[in-house]
């Protein structure tokens, strides 16, 4: 199952991601393929923002709501 129907990043990320693997692809392999200067840099923000959001922001979040959730805990 992919990462998108499982709820672990959105549709926009997945599409991020799509467009990752194919020019990962063509850059993976022996071809004449060339890439913008501008396209490298896009698709580089892109991985970047992907890890962002999966590995740095979700732990973030969860560390968010485990401090949100002790704060409502009654004292004793």
């Amino acid at each position: 199952m992919r990462s998108v129907e499982r709820g672990i990043i959105d549709k926009r990320l997945h599409e991020w991601g799509d467009e990752l693997r194919k020019h990962r692809n063509l850059a993976a392999h022996a071809t004449d393929a060339r890439f913008a200067l501008a396209d490298a840099k896009n698709l580089y923000d892109f991985s970047t923002a992907i890890c962002d959001y999966v590995f740095v922001l979700t732990e973030k979040f969860e560390d968010f709501k485990k401090r949100q959730a002790k704060k409502q805990e009654p004292q004793s």
